[in-house]
């Protein structure tokens, strides 16, 4: 394991390939923590940088000033009510978001 550096967090996510395509793999995500870039990061130091995300090593470009990262569903509870509030969005329609699974 590698050491810890000064004054950095711990952040853990886990992930699962739901399919691929010729542009790439399509995950599910899940952030265990909330860290800044956490799920850009960890993908990079694994080996799969998200497409046009230049600053953690993708070779590929997408959308100018975008990445390939799609928060598909959403789910938090609500402090006053306690009820759990998801909301769901499409993938976007494109060629780097069409899947057999899907």
């Amino acid at each position: 394991m590698p050491s810890k550096s000064k004054g950095t967090l711990d952040c853990m996510l886990s992930y699962k390939v739901i399919d691929q395509n010729e542009h790439g793999y399509l995950l599910e995500v899940r952030p265990k923590t909330g860290r800044f870039h956490q799920i850009r990061a960890q993908l990079a130091h694994i080996g799969l940088p998200i497409i046009g995300d230049d600053k953690y090593g993708s070779g590929e470009s997408y959308f100018p000033l975008a990445v390939c990262l799609h928060a598909w569903k959403i789910s938090y509870k609500d402090s006053n009510t306690n009820k759990i509030n998801t909301f769901e969005a499409p993938l976007p329609n494109n060629k780097y978001w069409k899947f057999n699974s899907m």
